[in-house]
């Protein structure tokens, strides 16, 4: 029986292994960042004046994860470039066909206007999720939209 494919694209069940290998890489990461962002925030003079106010816990911590998501979503964007551009990885381990597999090919073959156009490509998904985690943090944020 073979529940779970550990090379090509025969269905729902054979993305199982490679989205496993490439989220438990950044659980670690995400969540010890996430717990020091709460921490320091936890640790902040304006939760020990909402306690003092007797704000609600349930309103204060909505407060406290507004505030500690800036972190966590700059580093969730810029870990997807990451994995995108490490799915060379995978695709070749797993044999999924795409872009890990053709850039591989590409660097076997010396062909330079393909890396260029990989590395491109690469360069683009970080200035786009480095913008998009900008504009998230601005939201979130409002200090962030004062003009100077």
């Amino acid at each position: 029986m073979n529940a779970l494919p550990t090379s090509g694209l025969t269905g729902p069940e054979s993305y199982v292994l490679p989205v496993a290998v490439i989220t438990l890489g950044y659980t670690g990461i995400y969540f010890r960042n996430v717990r020091s962002a709460v921490i320091q925030q936890l640790d902040q003079d304006y939760v020990l004046y909402m306690r003092a106010m007797g704000v609600p816990m349930s309103q204060l911590l909505i407060y406290v994860a507004r505030n500690a998501m800036q972190v966590v979503v700059s580093i969730f964007c810029m870990s997807i470039p990451i994995i995108l551009g490490g799915s060379v990885v995978i695709e070749n381990v797993f044999a999924w066909p795409g872009m890990g597999q053709l850039s591989v090919k590409a660097v076997l073959e010396q062909d330079f206007p393909m890396i260029q156009a990989y590395v491109l490509i690469v360069s683009v998904l970080f200035i786009l999720f480095n913008t998009l985690a900008d504009v998230i943090n601005m939201w979130l944020n409002p200090k962030l939209r004062e003009e100077r």
